[in-house]
C-alpha cells in the first residue's frame, strides 16, 4: 500500500478579510450583551432549561380546554420523520462550523430553581476574540419545534394564552388535547439583545406575555405539560448547532410523553466520537496531529471519487478517549464502533482551494449494502449526513463524491458518530 502524500500550501489572506469581531458594541453594550454569556459559553454554548410537568390543566378562555386522553404512541415512522427535519435544517445552513467541535450532555438547570426535567447543552471549545456571536434565529427554531410535535402525531396551535393562578403568558405551542406544549423565550421584558453579524435585534417580551420561572413552577403545580427554553447563542454564524440541541432537548421531552418506541439522538450528539480514515498507510499516524487531515487534488474533468471504508483494505480507525482543556485526545483503535439501532451522523470535510470563483459543492452519496439485500442510499450536498438507524459504521460501506472542476482539499477522514451504549 502507498503512503498518502499531503502538499500544504499556504494562500495569502484578501486584503478585503475584515474579522467579524464584535467591534460595534459601545463598552456598556459588551458588559450587558455579551460578557454574560462569554462566561456561560466556556461552559456551554447553548442554554435549554426545559420543564416536564404531567396531567390537565384549567386554561384562560382563549385556549380550548385539555381532553383526558389516552398516552399518544409515538408513529412507527418517527425516525424518518426527525432526521428529515434535521437533513432540511443542516441543508439551509451553508455554514455548520463548530457542529463538529461540539459536545453535547444532559445537563440539569441549577440557577433558575430546580427543573425536574434535564437541560440538553452544547459546549462549543470556542474563545473570545477569534469568533461572534448573536442571537440564534427563534423563528426557525420554533417551525423546527411544530414540525417535530407533528412528527410525534401531535397538532400544536400556534400562540396559545394560557391563564391561572400564579400565572399569565402566551405559549409558542400547545396540543390541547394531549396537554402537551413547548415555549422558547425570548428576551426578559425591558431587555434587548443585538446580533453583533448586524441582523434584527431579539425584541424583549412583553410582561403579559413572557413566562418565567415562577409562572413556569406555577404551570407545573397546575398539572401542564410543556418544555420551556431559553433563547441560545450562535456563534460565526452557525445557527444549525445551537438549533440542533434545542430539538435535542425536545425529542428528551417528547419520548418521556409519549408511548414507545423512544428516539435515540445520542450519536448524532457526538456521545462517542469515531474516525474512519480513508485507506493508507498507517505506519507512523498519530491522530492527534493536526495534519495531515485532506490532502488535495486537481480535477480537469467532472469525476466521481470513491472512497471505502471496512473492506479488505480498510484504513486506520481513531476513536477520541478524553478532552483536554480545548484538545481531543485520540487512540487508534483495531475495530469501528457499530451505529446500527441509532440514527447516526457522518461529516466529511471536502473544501475549494481559494479561487475567485469557487465550484459548488459536490454531491456526496453514501452507500451500504444491506444483509438481507437492498442498499442504503443517502445523498446531500452538506458537509454532514445523518443516517439511519439500519446504517452500520462497522459494515463495509463506500462514498461517491461527484467532484467538478478544480482543486479540492479533499478530508482524509470521516467523522462518525456512535450512540451512548
Amino acid at each position: 500500500m502507498k503512503r498518502r502524500k499531503v502538499r500544504l500550501t499556504v494562500d495569502p489572506i484578501p486584503a478585503s478579510y475584515r474579522p467579524a469581531y464584535p467591534s460595534r458594541l459601545e463598552p456598556a453594550e459588551l458588559q450587558r450583551l455579551i460578557a454574560p454569556r462569554l462566561r456561560a459559553r466556556l461552559h456551554r454554548a447553548a442554554l435549554s432549561a426545559t420543564l416536564a410537568f404531567g396531567g390537565s390543566a384549567c386554561l384562560a378562555r382563549e385556549a380550548p380546554a385539555i381532553g383526558q386522553s389516552k398516552p399518544l404512541a409515538a408513529p412507527e415512522d418517527l425516525e424518518a420523520r426527525v432526521l428529515a427535519i434535521i437533513r432540511e435544517l443542516r441543508g439551509e445552513q451553508g455554514w455548520a462550523a463548530w457542529y463538529d467541535g461540539s459536545s453535547f450532555a444532559p445537563q440539569p438547570a441549577g440557577e433558575e430553581g430546580e427543573l425536574p426535567f434535564p437541560a440538553v447543552v452544547a459546549r462549543t471549545q470556542i474563545f473570545f476574540g477569534n469568533s461572534s456571536s448573536g442571537v440564534f434565529d427563534m423563528a426557525r427554531a420554533r417551525r423546527a419545534a411544530a414540525d417535530l410535535f407533528a412528527a410525534y402525531g401531535l397538532a400544536p396551535a400556534k400562540d396559545v394564552r394560557l391563564r391561572g393562578e400564579g400565572y399569565e403568558a402566551t405559549i409558542d405551542g400547545l396540543d390541547a388535547s394531549r396537554g402537551l406544549g413547548y415555549e422558547l423565550r425570548g428576551g426578559v421584558p425591558g431587555e434587548e439583545l443585538r446580533d453583533v453579524f448586524g441582523g434584527p435585534p431579539l425584541k424583549a417580551e412583553t410582561e403579559d406575555a413572557y413566562l418565567d420561572f415562577g409562572e413556569a413552577r406555577a404551570l407545573r403545580a397546575a398539572g401542564q405539560r410543556i418544555h420551556v427554553a431559553d433563547y441560545q447563542a450562535h456563534y460565526d454564524g452557525d445557527q444549525f448547532t445551537p438549533i440542533l440541541a434545542y430539538l435535542a432537548g425536545l425529542v428528551d421531552f417528547l419520548n418521556a410523553h409519549t408511548e414507545g418506541p423512544d428516539l435515540d439522538l445520542s450519536a448524532i450528539l457526538w456521545q462517542r466520537k469515531q474516525r474512519l480514515y480513508v485507506p493508507m498507510d498507517a505506519e507512523g499516524l498519530d491522530p492527534n496531529e493536526h495534519y495531515p487531515w485532506w490532502e488535495s487534488r486537481t480535477i480537469s474533468e467532472p469525476e466521481t471519487l470513491v472512497l471505502r471504508f471496512n473492506g479488505a483494505d480498510r484504513g486506520p480507525i481513531a476513536r477520541l478517549v478524553g478532552v483536554s482543556g480545548r484538545e481531543e485526545r485520540w487512540a487508534l483503535k483495531d475495530e469501528p464502533l457499530s451505529t446500527a439501532g441509532a440514527p447516526t451522523a457522518v461529516s466529511h470535510y471536502i473544501h475549494p482551494e481559494y479561487a475567485p470563483e469557487p465550484p459548488a459543492p459536490p454531491l456526496r452519496r453514501l452507500v451500504q449494502p444491506r444483509e438481507g439485500g437492498g442498499e442504503i442510499r443517502v445523498e446531500t450536498r452538506a458537509q454532514h449526513m445523518f443516517l439511519p438507524s439500519t446504517f452500520d459504521a462497522a459494515r463495509p460501506f463506500r462514498i461517491e463524491l461527484e467532484l467538478q472542476p478544480g482543486r479540492w482539499q479533499i478530508g482524509s477522514y470521516l467523522l462518525v458518530g456512535a450512540p451512548s451504549s
